[in-house]
């Protein structure tokens, strides 16, 4: 019986498709230059900068990479919730 409530449950969810691309590089390599070149204005598409993320939690005064664990763990929250939540069919 419990079986067949979670069956349920799970078929009475939307499901929507959603594609997760990461772009790795060293600071500098040109991962926001490229992507500004070729899919900057895309209604479709979600861009989530770590640097934009960092430079958001920190000061001139701090060193750029002194809060790297609050940074990562808000990139990786920001990520999560627009695969989740948002109407993008693109993250990036």
């Amino acid at each position: 019986m419990k079986m067949k409530q979670e069956q349920n449950l799970n078929t009475n969810q939307q499901t929507r498709a959603c594609r997760l691309y990461v772009m790795c590089g060293p600071a500098g390599s040109g991962k926001s230059t490229w992507y500004k070149k070729h899919l900057f204005g895309d209604p479709n598409l979600c861009y989530i900068s770590r640097d934009e993320v960092r430079m958001a939690l920190i000061t001139e005064k701090d060193h750029y990479f002194s809060k790297e664990k609050e940074v990562f763990k808000d990139f990786i929250d920001i990520i999560q919730k627009v695969v989740n939540d948002g109407e993008e069919s693109l993250v990036i």
